[in-house]
């Protein structure tokens, strides 16, 4: 939650039509500010979602507002579980439109990474299951997410997950209703909407040409990058997007970067990012086959997404995984500044080149007279006296320079989150890490359960130490 100088349109504290009063600004987007609100009459928290003013002076004025009307809509006509629901449309007094939405709790799963790195495998199996269902519902109602991203994924406080932002949603056939009807909302050729990291090759030539197949391509990103932290295509400009893509290389293989996911985890994944042909012909066959794959009940799993997050909250973000924005504008300064610099290096050089040319040759100094040599026979003498000492032997170089390793096996029951001197370590039920011998801290945190433990423990050069965990049943 941001402070109240965050707030461009100073909302706190006003009543809105007599309805909603503004608690505070909870966060923005390319399209609108989120605040959190009360309800009075029905002392109901929830969340207002504001068209930003400045779009209103834009030449897509009139789509931009179609579009956010549309967004309301759908949240307010699709039911599940899943997807945020909207159950009011108004505007303010000055003509700026906002809708009502449940208020959600939690952190968005870009956040979670940001604040402790990649989760386990059987917890991002879990997150993109309950995606995945919600977006069957809807592929359903013939509706296409195109922006699909950790950052529109939102785990909420009891482990559930919300997709968000249907804003750029792709319309098919949906209800009609008058001249103001979802169909109107058709993609224009040559437009892009979306985050180019996430998005699909035919998504990239043609945004007309998505299906439930390219949200499919989007999840199998983000699975990937919750399983191993990185995104090969996130932060790049979107020149090297493109050639990326169009040239289709393949990710890095799943298990290269996350050693504990199974084999078919990472069949999935490889199949959701591949070609359109090769990828899974529906969500709903994503999350049947995630359901397979996961060791645990989804209601375990759920727990250890809520602890997850109550985890997240008490800490700060160690990276930042935010979506970079693609500049499309070319840089010619970088050029020019480029240049400059190396014609100043450049005439640096054939300055002191021309210098050093200009210097008198200095006469060269006259060899000192050598002392006169001692006898032979006395050097001999000198040498029995004083033998010089043995040489020492030099270690080889690769084993000076090779630290002394060890392995430490962690087991924890039922679950936890664990730290190596201060380091969030991915664990399951058992894990193996390679360290350095010598001594280490670990912990062991179960917000669940109330649980903190902190154990420290030596490892031996070349061997193996064990730390063993167990609070029981949960």
């Amino acid at each position: 939650m941001r402070d109240r100088q965050d707030d461009p349109l100073q909302l706190g504290g006003r009543l809105l039509n007599g309805r909603y009063l503004v608690q505070a600004k909870l966060g923005e987007g390319g399209m609108g500010l989120v605040y959190r609100a009360l309800q009075v009459g029905l002392h109901r928290p929830c969340a207002l979602k504001l068209l930003r003013p400045e779009l209103g002076l834009s030449a897509h004025a009139d789509e931009l507002v179609r579009r956010f009307r549309r967004e309301a809509r759908l949240g307010c006509h699709l039911q599940h579980e899943g997807l945020v629901q909207v159950f009011d449309l108004d505007q303010m007094p000055d003509g700026t439109l906002y809708y009502v939405m449940e208020l959600l709790g939690g952190r968005s799963a870009g956040d979670l990474l940001a604040r402790l790195g990649p989760l386990p495998w059987p917890e991002a199996a879990e997150l993109a299951r309950q995606a995945a269902l919600a977006l069957a519902a809807l592929h359903a109602a013939r509706l296409v997410h195109r922006d699909l991203k950790p950052e529109n994924l939102q785990v909420l406080d009891d482990g559930r997950v919300k997709v968000l932002d249907l804003g750029v949603a792709h319309v098919s056939a949906v209800l009609t209703s008058g001249p103001d009807d979802l169909t109107d909302m058709r993609t224009r050729t040559g437009q892009w909407l979306g985050t180019p990291a996430y998005m699909a090759p035919e998504q990239l030539e043609d945004a007309r040409r998505v299906g439930p197949r390219t949200d499919i391509y989007a999840l199998g990103l983000v699975l990937y990058e919750l399983c191993t932290g990185t995104q090969p295509f996130r932060g790049r400009r979107l020149e090297e997007i493109l050639q990326l893509k169009f040239l289709k290389r393949p990710l890095p293989p799943l298990r290269q970067l996350c050693r504990e996911a199974p084999a078919a985890l990472e069949a999935l994944v490889a199949s959701s990012v591949g070609p359109l042909a090769d990828r899974p012909s529906s969500m709903t066959e994503v999350a049947a086959a995630l359901g397979r794959l996961l060791p645990e009940e989804p209601a375990a799993l759920q727990r250890r997404l809520a602890a997850r997050v109550c985890l997240a909250n008490q800490m700060p973000p160690v990276c930042s995984p935010a979506s970079t924005p693609v500049d499309h504008r070319p840089r010619p300064w970088l050029f020019r500044a480029t240049f400059a610099m190396g014609m100043l290096l450049l005439g640096v050089g054939l300055a002191v080149l021309s210098a050093r040319g200009r210097q008198p040759e200095r006469p060269l100094p006259a060899p000192r007279p050598r002392p006169a040599s001692r006898p032979v026979e006395t050097a001999a003498v000198l040498q029995s006296a004083a033998p010089s000492p043995p040489a020492r032997p030099r270690p080889p170089a690769a084993r000076a320079l090779r630290p002394a390793m060890g392995r430490l096996r962690i087991s924890v029951r039922p679950f936890a989150d664990v730290f190596i001197d201060g380091v969030p370590r991915p664990q399951g039920a058992q894990h193996t890490y390679l360290l350095p011998a010598g001594q280490h801290r670990v912990r062991a945190i179960n917000p669940l359960l109330g649980q903190d433990e902190t154990r420290t423990v030596w490892v031996p050069v070349e061997g193996e130490a064990e730390v063993v965990i167990d609070w029981g049943t949960p």
